[in-house]
């Protein structure tokens, strides 16, 4: 299965994956980490966030077809990029939408992304575009993480069955 994060920097997708990977031995690809290396050509225009969310699709392939549980977090902001994912994966796909008010994301902002975001980048977190249709919607508001992890633990573990 690979479990696909969505939701805005500072949200909590790399900490909640990080719960969930210590628990389970799943893979994570980052989208941080993968833009450190095989993605440090792609920008944050439309154009290049997609080209690095297609390119961690098909890596997610690969890595799933180790049979481990591969998580994605990537703020993937557009239905559009949502939909390219799910073309490339395929029924592995579990959307999970990690939900979180752009606020107190700015707040958190564990990495100083918000203090010194181009403005390419900040148009693209402006214009999130909430999924519809996720699998599974955590909210992380308040911030209760063995919580939010043990959520995610509890949707594998349905899945599965």
């Amino acid at each position: 299965m690979i479990l696909w994060f969505t939701g805005l920097s500072g949200s909590g997708k790399t900490t909640i994956a990080t719960g969930v990977q210590d628990i389970t031995g799943c893979y994570i690809l980052d989208g941080d980490t993968l833009r450190e290396g095989i993605n440090n050509d792609c920008d944050f225009s439309e154009e290049g966030r997609t080209e690095n969310i297609r390119r961690a699709a098909h890596i997610a392939n690969i890595l799933h077809q180790t049979n481990k549980i591969v998580i994605c977090t990537f703020i993937t902001p557009l239905k559009l990029q949502r939909d390219l994912v799910r073309g490339i994966i395929g029924d592995d796909d579990h959307m999970i939408h990690i939900k979180c008010d752009a606020l107190i994301c700015k707040e958190r902002d564990p990495k100083g992304l918000y203090e010194k975001m181009p403005n390419d980048m900040e148009d693209s977190i402006n214009m999130y575009e909430e999924p519809e249709n996720a699998d599974l919607t955590i909210s992380t508001g308040l911030w209760l993480e063995s919580y939010c992890v043990n959520q995610v633990i509890q949707y594998i573990i349905e899945e599965k069955c």
